[in-house]
């Protein structure tokens, strides 16, 4: 591809969150400097890091198109000023710690674009680590399967970090910032419902797992899923589809927050050998 020229030849605006995580944050940024194609910009949001993170940041401005530190109210916020700014006809949303699977992840999306396109959603594998195991996501037994993955989007969101986000749906629809935990959720499954799709049948990012909607640390955290949750299912009017949807998702908090407790680390294991039999 030819050198990013303008605004009009980005195709993909990556944004980028950090908060003190120095060490995750270069290995993101590390991972879109050696893409092997320009049609990108990276739009870098800290939230006012004190380990060391801008001294990193400093070393790859040369990528950044925007560059806003402590200026958000949290990571939803944040990824609603980066959409805000951005230029790029799909949107990706990084958080530091993650990173491109390798360095054909934007060609790869490139080559998935139809001409002039730009409300497919598009999405692929992400590789979770965790601890000593590591698994596919979505389950590949069940992408190898068109209908399969339709079934299974259904009542399942793919990962963010691996989603390449219309730009014209995220203006339209951004993350919902009284969610606390789960505005990520609401978001995708939006545009699962709202966008066409195309799924790309390869791992385009990885990352581990840690982040806000992964761990249940303690009761406090619990309650937050449950009035998460609440708003989310129950927010205009009480449907026994709703209140069914919303006693599952509590149950899967409970029971989640109960085996992390009861396993410690080896949750994580578990999990992963669930996820890839699933």
């Amino acid at each position: 591809m030819t050198k990013l020229t303008d605004n009009k030849d980005i195709l993909i605006s990556v944004i980028v969150i950090n908060f003190n995580n120095k060490a995750g944050l270069e290995k993101t940024l590390e991972s879109i400097k050696e893409q092997d194609v320009s049609c990108y910009e990276v739009i870098f949001i800290d939230g006012g890091s004190t380990d060391g993170s801008l001294d990193v940041a400093n070393g790859y401005s040369f990528l950044f198109s925007t560059t806003l530190i402590g200026q958000d109210t949290g990571i939803y916020n944040a990824m609603n000023l980066g959409i805000e700014r951005a230029c790029g006809r799909y949107l990706l949303f990084l958080n530091s710690g993650d990173y491109l699977f390798d360095v054909n992840v934007f060609n790869t999306v490139y080559a998935n674009v139809s001409a002039g396109a730009d409300d497919t959603l598009l999405f692929g594998y992400a590789e979770i680590i965790s601890d000593m195991t590591s698994w596919l996501f979505p389950p590949v037994k069940i992408s190898n399967d068109s209908s399969s993955l339709r079934q299974w989007l259904n009542h399942h969101e793919p990962t963010h970090q691996a989603m390449f986000f219309p730009k014209k749906y995220c203006l339209n629809h951004p993350f919902d910032e009284q969610l606390l935990i789960i505005a990520d959720k609401k978001f995708k499954r939006g545009a699962l419902e709202q966008l066409d799709y195309s799924f790309i049948p390869l791992p385009l990012v990885k990352f581990s797992l840690g982040g806000v909607s992964s761990h249940i640390n303690d009761l406090n955290q619990l309650k937050t899923f449950f009035r998460d949750y609440q708003k989310y299912y129950i927010s205009e009017k009480m449907t026994l589809s709703n209140l069914s949807s919303l006693i599952k998702a509590d149950l899967k908090v409970i029971i989640k927050y109960m085996l992390q407790k009861t396993l410690h680390k080896d949750f994580w294991r578990f999990l992963g050998v669930f996820k890839s039999k699933i």
